[in-house]
């Protein structure tokens, strides 16, 4: 016996599928997009180094951590790290720092030459001046003699040759022909022979005491004198 009921019958209804997990990914970092601290950290060491440390033959190096040292100095992954580099071109931001550095360096090298160069040429003046005010308290004091026809030459070519110095408007029509040059070894040699011996402190050759002059000659002395020596 069948029995009816006025009841709808009820639909089956699935059962819900199992929820999956969520993927977490992690976003490239493009331009624009924020960085983290990390991320600055990691560059600086790579493109600065660890500093400037001497090999065994004394020369001189940068040394630098691998991705591996840097990915465990700021905390992250290898990956993390060889990304960074990889889009933002870690290597070529290196290279311009060591030709900056190396120019710079450059720089320094040269004004410690031209420093050195300065100290030189200070110490070389004050030697000079030294001198200068020796010889000019010996002067003075009648310790240098100035009877000869050699000093008084020499002293009034130092005075041209510092007025030309002085003034580069005197320096005009300073060239001496040669004609000139002989009129004035010509007339030193006049000079030089009118002077008593006595008077220029040469004996005569073969005398007790003969004493040349500096040049050794004065056939030499004579010739510096007039400007052909």
């Amino acid at each position: 016996m069948v029995v009816m009921s006025d009841a709808a019958p009820t639909a089956e209804v699935p059962a819900a599928a199992p929820e999956q997990p969520k993927r977490v990914t992690r976003p490239k970092l493009t331009k624009g997009r924020q960085k983290p601290a990390q991320y600055y950290e990691a560059r600086k060491h790579y493109v600065e180094g660890e500093g400037i440390e001497e090999k065994n033959d004394g020369s001189f190096y940068r040394r630098y951590l691998s991705l591996r040292q840097l990915a465990k100095l700021v905390g992250v992954s290898v990956t993390t790290v060889h990304e960074w580099s990889r889009n933002d071109n870690w290597t070529l931001a290196r290279q311009e720092f060591e030709e900056a550095a190396r120019q710079h360096a450059e720089v320094l090298e040269r004004q410690k030459a031209a420093e050195a160069r300065a100290l030189e040429s200070a110490d070389s003046m004050a030697l000079a001046d030294t001198f200068i005010n020796r010889f000019k308290a010996n002067l003075i004091n009648g310790k240098v003699r100035t009877d000869s026809v050699a000093d008084f030459e020499r002293m009034a070519r130092l005075k041209a040759f510092l007025v030309r110095e002085k003034d580069p408007a005197a320096n005009k029509g300073a060239v001496v022909s040669i004609e000139e040059l002989q009129g004035r070894h010509t007339r030193t040699r006049t000079r030089v022979h009118e002077i008593p011996a006595e008077a220029t402190g040469v004996q005569p050759k073969g005398g007790a005491g003969h004493e040349q002059d500096e040049d050794g000659t004065q056939g030499a002395a004579l010739d510096k004198l007039s400007g052909l020596g």
